[in-house]
């Protein structure tokens, strides 16, 4: 029987690596990348992923590839027109929800009670309690996007007192939220909300998702938590709206530019982070103690899934709704 593999580009949790190891049915092998050479890269059948590695010289080396698992919970850095219909591509679906559900209400607390306003005028000798703060209880959160970061803020939402509503492409009712409509109402959900929190991955629907026309319907002192990608939110609009609503603010964690390899500093084409309304990090709301330890956790489960072929695969993405990168 010739020995099926499993290759990662990455290193992944040492927990996890031996519970795959020692999980793997007879006849499959765990390697990592460079382990293999040759013929032993044609029985490839999975693939463990993250960044930019996968080329076109490599896909074709992998003739019997069946699925890609993806240690990230996006999947927008792929290049789909490279990827063979035939082989499944997983997005580590809510691998990460846990902290950054809990980063979403720490963003909102600081923004929504003025803790950072405060900060600086107490730094500065100033006792001053002229900004009063938001009250979450009673207040409506709107979730663009329903899956694990979505479910878990609005579990969080519930224990402040909120009324949750989700969207999603389908409208279909999903644990914890009060409510849950499509994205063809999501004006409506822009409208009523007093927190909108942008937890839905980057495709061709979702890019520019809210841009001018969307920021019209917003309140004037909303505020506006992305946890999922930059380009989900049209960047000069945000800038204009939070410059022309001094009231609104903004938590950032997801951005338009990166930095390159080995830089750490960046421009956005609008300067966002600029404006006293903003709070912005560096792309870094699951950055805790037991992020790869969660992220590795759930990949490996999703690979034991197609090895043992007795549960469905969790993150299938449909390919058509991702951009083609040519």
């Amino acid at each position: 029987m010739e020995t099926k593999y499993i290759l990662s580009t990455v290193e992944i949790d040492e927990h996890a690596r031996s519970h795959l190891i020692e999980s793997l049915e007879p006849g499959w092998e765990y390697k990592m990348d460079g382990e293999l050479a040759g013929n032993e890269l044609e029985n490839v059948e999975v693939l463990l992923l993250s960044g930019g590695w996968l080329t076109e010289d490599r896909i074709r080396s992998l003739k019997n590839l069946r699925v890609i698992q993806s240690l990230s919970a996006g999947v927008d850095h792929l290049n789909f027109g490279i990827i063979p219909e035939k082989v499944i591509i997983c997005a580590n679906a809510g691998a990460f929800a846990g902290p950054i559900a809990e980063f979403v209400f720490g963003a909102v607390i600081s923004l929504g009670r003025n803790l950072e306003q405060h900060d600086r005028e107490m730094r500065e000798g100033r006792f001053v309690r002229t900004s009063l703060g938001l009250y979450l209880k009673g207040k409506t959160i709107g979730v663009l996007g329903t899956g694990g970061i979505g479910q878990d803020v609005a579990r969080l939402a519930k224990s402040f007192g909120m009324r949750s509503i989700g969207v999603n492409t389908s409208g279909k009712v999903v644990p914890n939220f009060d409510e849950v409509t499509t994205m063809a109402r999501m004006d409506s959900v822009l409208k009523r909300s007093d927190v909108i929190v942008v937890a839905m991955p980057l495709t061709l629907k979702t890019r520019n998702l809210l841009g001018q026309r969307e920021f019209g319907y917003l309140k004037s002192d909303c505020i506006i938590v992305n946890v999922a990608r930059g380009a989900i939110i049209n960047e000069q609009a945000l800038y204009e709206f939070l410059r022309e609503h001094p009231k609104a603010k903004a938590a950032l964690d997801v951005w338009w530019n990166y930095p390159k390899p080995g830089e750490e500093k960046v421009l956005q084409n609008y300067p966002i982070s600029s404006l006293p309304n903003v709070l912005s990090s560096p792309h870094f709301s699951d950055g805790v103690d037991e992020n790869s330890k969660l992220g590795s956790d759930s990949a490996v489960a999703n690979i034991l899934r197609y090895v043992r072929k007795d549960e469905p695969l969790r993150g299938v993405v449909r390919r058509e709704d991702y951009l083609v990168q040519n």
